[in-house]
């Protein structure tokens, strides 16, 4: 099969972005297996489970702001890739769509800390988590799919991971140090953001350019049904987190993530 499909342009294309993709999902097995022993030991399950709570948070925070276009944008594109202007004209109303609703989360995020008190007690690390944020509306690995191009966004997370993994062992030397591991996986993710975008408007001569609101309302809209899909299941999956870390506090919640983390991954290979 793979001797058939190397005959073809498309064939190759499909067997290499297969390749690349693999190559990310065995990553993403392999670096939390490195660093969750040494951060558990370090920073202590406590520490631990303040970011696990941080993380849970973002995970509603960033379904908003995906809102489908991890779908409904690699669609659109993939529909018209070799039409570069209409490319560049669904990638600046995506990009503009997720950064508004980034701002809506943003701003719903500001008033849980200021009416629940758990989450005005873990403020600071939930505002230096919501920093990935940016970061991922910044890196579109919706659009490196539709282009099929998943090299660049392998090679870049690989990157970035790599240091990410590195600077773990360097800066986090103990328990207090729990505040610089999202800071790091937050600046990590701005970089790769900044490449990315480097990549697409520099390197492939796509264009950001101004978009009307009203048609950003449109995009948002078009997506609804998706990010209705897609948000319940991500409620739940980071529910039992968000009520264990207010009901139960952090060192249980450290106890229940480091574990769980482990199933996850094994889950994910299974899958």
């Amino acid at each position: 099969m793979a001797r058939n499909a190397t005959k073809s342009k498309d064939g190759r294309t499909v067997l290499s972005n297969f390749g690349y993709l693999t190559l990310l999902q065995f990553a993403s097995y392999l670096f939390p297996i490195i660093t969750v022993p040494y951060l558990s030991r370090v920073i202590g399950v406590e520490g631990y489970g303040k970011i696990a709570f941080a993380s849970a948070v973002m995970v509603w925070v960033q379904t908003v702001a995906d809102w489908g276009f991890l779908l409904t944008a690699t669609r659109d594109v993939a529909k018209c890739r070799d039409n570069k202007a209409e490319v560049s004209r669904i990638f600046s109303e995506t990009f503009f769509a997720r950064c508004l609703l980034a701002i809506v989360s943003f701003i719903f995020l500001c008033l849980l800390i200021l009416i629940v008190p758990d989450f005005k007690e873990n403020a600071e690390i939930l505002f230096v988590t919501f920093l990935m944020i940016p970061g991922y509306i910044m890196f579109p690995d919706w659009f490196f799919q539709a282009i099929e191009r998943m090299r660049y966004t392998t090679i870049t997370n690989l990157l970035v991971k790599t240091i990410f993994t590195v600077a773990v062992f360097i800066f986090i030397k103990e328990k207090g140090d729990y505040i610089i591991v999202p800071l790091l996986a937050s600046l990590g993710t701005v970089a790769a953001g900044i490449i990315a975008m480097y990549l697409i408007l520099k390197k492939w001569d796509y264009s950001l350019h101004r978009v009307s609101f009203h048609s950003v309302i449109l995009a948002i809209k078009r997506s609804t049904d998706v990010f209705i899909n897609n948000l319940f299941p991500n409620l739940y999956n980071s529910l039992s987190v968000v009520l264990l870390g207010i009901y139960d506090g952090s060192v249980a919640n450290g106890i229940y993530s480091e574990g769980n983390k482990f199933v996850n991954i094994g889950q994910s290979v299974l899958g």
